[in-house]
């Protein structure tokens, strides 16, 4: 629950509203809001404690160099991007840390489109087409759909042949 909605949730128990009704206004369990009573009864905060594991190598602002940098630049893999940002930042930090900030800002790599140049032939056949083509083209609007039954016009198969 993020920390905007925890104030909101807190402050409608202190003005008296249910855990249920709390629970139900922002969608989540009845417990949940158990469990955030009881938190800010033994810490004093409605904020979460601080949790262990690795710190983040990256700083904000190099997440969003990364970011920017590959959305601009759309066909260059990450590893070009990774030694810009080392030239820019002077930091050093692994393929996998670059590919999981682009992944967590959702930012896909795509590959150069390459077609087809179209000759001077290909579009004068096709304007002839167009302007030949479509007047062969007949458009109706009868459509027949049996939604409940068949009418006879659909054969049905079972394991010993037609009906």
């Amino acid at each position: 629950m993020p920390i905007n909605e925890r104030n909101i949730a807190f402050g409608l128990l202190k003005g008296g509203s249910r855990a249920y009704d709390v629970a139900r206004r922002f969608g989540c369990n009845e417990r949940t809001i158990y469990r955030l009573q009881q938190h800010v009864g033994q810490t004093g905060s409605i904020n979460d404690l601080p949790r262990s594991g690795r710190p983040r190598i990256t700083t904000p602002r190099q997440d969003k160099y990364m970011v920017t940098s590959s959305s601009r630049h759309r066909i260059i893999p990450a590893k070009k991007i990774l030694q810009r940002l080392r030239e820019a930042m002077g930091t050093r930090i692994s393929v996998y840390t670059d590919r999981n900030r682009l992944r967590a800002a959702r930012v896909r790599a795509q590959r150069r489109y390459i077609s087809v140049l179209l000759t001077q032939r290909h579009r004068v056949a096709c304007l002839d087409w167009v302007s030949q083509g479509w007047n062969r083209v007949v458009f109706t609007d009868e459509s027949k759909f049996n939604l409940i039954w068949a009418d006879g016009r659909v054969r049905v198969w079972s394991r010993r042949g037609k009906r």
